[in-house]
This record gives structure tokens, C-alpha cells and sequence, in this order.
């Protein structure tokens, strides 16, 4: 594929899709729950407040690092490709739009609590390496672990995110991954500094039980609207 450039008016625009890509990324919750099990189990612990607080960065740190490296190779992949532009665009929009419908239909489990679609297996394997994560080196690992099991799901944003910045400078493409992954990471920020402050787990959980409805919508329309808007932006009349 031949480096892609912004046709849209503005570098708004660039801004906007790309910050609506992250903001969708930081949506999914799978992240969410294994720091607040993360947290949790320490503080069941009775772990130090400034150990439970390196755990927390740790991880987000982890979570960030696998998702700049998740766009930073897809981007990779999408600009070598031979493929047009718009047949990409195309596919991106479709598995956005797919996985739109699946997250507002299958995203949380049915009853009480926050339990998300992920298969047993790997609800075990997740909660089996918390159990383990005592230092920073696994807490790091687990977030990096964290991302690759919610693939399926954050994929989507990434692709766009990654396909806008395939045909972008060096420089260009570095400053937006971070604020990319920063953005993507901002829920667990604000879980890690409520955590510091001594909010109680318990209330955070109360309040995604209480909003997972909200989170689920939100979610998979937003999937919805932006893969709409890729589609016809780039390949309506191309």
C-alpha cells in the first residue's frame, strides 16, 4: 500500500477519529477488572500502600506498552500491504461495525456483577497469574498478558488508529501513539489514583455494575458511529 495521506480538511479531523479510536479502546474492561482484582487481592494482603500503588503503574505501564506496540505493528503491516486504500478501509470499517454489534449484544455476561464474555479458561488464567503477581516485573507482564486476551475486541480501534498513522512522519506518528496509548490508559490512571486516595474497591465495583449498561452502549454504538463515518469518508465515491 502506497503511504496514505489525510484527505479531510484538518488535522482536527486526524485528532478527533483518533481520539474517538482511543476513548472506544479505553471502553473495553477487561484492563479494568484484573486491576481491580489486581488491587483488591493486595489490599487483602494488607500489601504496603506504596508497594499496591507500584503494582498499579506497573501494570498500566504493561497495558500501555502492548498497546503502542499493538498499533505501532499493525500500522507496520497495513502500510507494506499492496492492497488499496479503500478495500482496507472497507475491512476496517466492517470488523469495527461487526464487533459494534457484538459488544452491545454479548459484551458483559448475563446477572449480577461485571463478569465479561471472556471463555473460563482464560478467566482462570487471568485470575491465577493476579494470584501470583507480587513485584513489578509481573505486574508489567500481566498487563501486556491483559491486552493480548481482549484482541478480538480492542483490535478494532487499533486498526484505525494504526491505519491513520501508517502514511504519517516518523515524528508525527510517535507523538500520537503516546497520547493514543495514554488515552487508552486512562481508566486505569484514575482507578490507580482513586486506589491511592482510599477509595474502596468495593465502590468502584459498585459503580461499573451500576454504569456496565451505560459502558456496554456506549461502547458498541460508538464502534458503530465511527465505523460508519470511516466508511463513508473513505470509501463512499472512491
Amino acid at each position: 500500500m502506497t503511504p496514505l495521506h489525510w484527505d479531510l480538511p484538518t488535522v482536527w479531523h486526524l485528532g478527533l477519529v483518533l481520539g474517538a479510536a482511543a476513548v472506544l479502546h479505553a471502553s473495553f474492561q477487561v484492563a479494568v477488572s484484573v486491576l481491580t482484582g489486581l488491587s483488591a487481592r493486595q489490599l487483602g494482603f494488607h500489601t504496603s500502600h506504596s508497594r499496591l500503588i507500584r503494582l498499579c503503574f506497573a501494570y498500566t505501564a504493561g497495558v500501555f506498552a502492548a498497546v503502542v506496540a499493538l498499533v505501532m505493528a499493525l500500522a507496520y503491516v497495513l502500510q507494506s500491504t499492496s492492497l488499496p486504500a479503500t478495500i482496507l478501509w472497507a475491512a476496517i470499517s466492517g470488523y469495527g461495525a461487526a464487533i459494534g454489534i457484538v459488544v452491545i449484544l454479548f459484551y458483559y455476561r448475563e446477572g449480577k456483577g461485571t463478569v465479561l464474555w471472556l471463555p473460563r479458561s482464560i478467566v482462570s488464567f487471568l485470575q491465577d497469574r493476579i494470584g501470583k503477581t507480587s513485584v513489578a516485573p509481573e505486574s508489567f507482564s500481566l498487563g501486556v498478558m491483559t491486552v493480548i486476551t481482549e484482541l478480538p475486541f480492542v483490535i478494532a480501534p487499533s486498526l484505525v488508529a494504526a491505519m491513520l498513522l501508517s502514511g504519517h512522519t516518523s515524528d508525527f506518528r510517535v507523538l500520537a501513539l503516546i497520547l493514543y496509548g495514554l488515552v487508552a490508559v486512562l481508566p486505569l490512571l484514575i482507578i490507580t489514583w482513586l486506589v491511592g486516595g482510599g477509595k474502596k474497591i468495593s465502590r468502584i465495583q459498585k459503580w461499573r455494575e451500576n454504569n456496565k449498561g451505560f459502558l456496554q452502549f456506549a461502547a458498541g454504538a460508538g464502534l458503530l458511529v465511527v465505523s460508519a463515518y470511516l466508511f463513508v469518508t473513505y470509501c463512499v465515491g472512491n
